[in-house]
């Protein structure tokens, strides 16, 4: 009763947005227990860092005192929310003038995936390298050109901080003599189809080659 009673104080004094001392009661795979007195606190693996954290052992250890961040109570079920990473921050706040499109970046290849590679550009930042802006010509699997903690400079296409999203580019920081010269070929009046040179080329022998009737 003197556990439960102490519980219901805590609540009662405990607001969204208050930050408090505790310490690290118990660590899972999906975040860490901290041990505030009368009650103990979640902080969810994905409130542990702004930057993407796939151990919880290699952010918190059980007995290390931390400050966190209440960020949700609920009374009836005696869960308290907790955060760590907003206690600093948040790396998308001002994205666009950080890195504003046609800016050439550093990153790091930390997911690949058929669609194309997420790059680390900055501290709890992840940009989008589309399967289709990893070169000029045509890319049939994202790990034939980039792999995981390959090290690239890349070009921004655009930077969303509503959606928290990053465009970018491989093909478009490359110098720009490397990109193939393109030429416009229409089949039917009023249909143009941009193709490569090259396959320009081959499309007149063909043509050329066909037998006349």
């Amino acid at each position: 009763e003197d556990r439960a009673r102490q519980r219901g104080e805590l609540f009662e004094k405990l607001k969204i947005g208050d930050e408090i001392e505790g310490k690290v009661s118990g660590l899972t795979t999906y975040g860490a227990f901290v041990n505030l007195g009368a009650a103990d606190g979640l902080i969810h693996i994905s409130e542990l860092s702004w930057d993407r954290v796939a151990n919880v052992a290699d952010v918190l250890q059980v007995g290390q005192d931390v400050r966190v961040k209440v960020i949700k109570l609920d009374p009836d079920t005696s869960r308290i929310s907790l955060s760590l990473r907003q206690l600093g921050q948040d790396p998308w706040d001002h994205i666009e003038k950080r890195f504003p499109p046609g800016a050439i970046v550093e990153g790091e290849v930390t997911k690949i995936k058929k669609y194309g590679a997420f790059l680390q550009i900055g501290d709890g930042i992840e940009g989008l390298l589309h399967i289709s802006e990893l070169a000029w010509e045509h890319v049939e699997h994202t790990e034939d050109v980039v792999q995981v903690g390959q090290h690239l400079r890349v070009r921004v296409l655009q930077a969303d901080r509503s959606r928290r999203r990053i465009s970018l580019s491989l093909k478009q920081a490359e110098d720009p003599s490397s990109r193939p010269a393109e030429t416009e070929v229409s089949d039917y009046p009023g249909e143009i189809e941009r193709v490569p040179e090259a396959e320009r080329q081959r499309v007149y022998a063909e043509v050329s080659a066909a037998p006349q009737e």
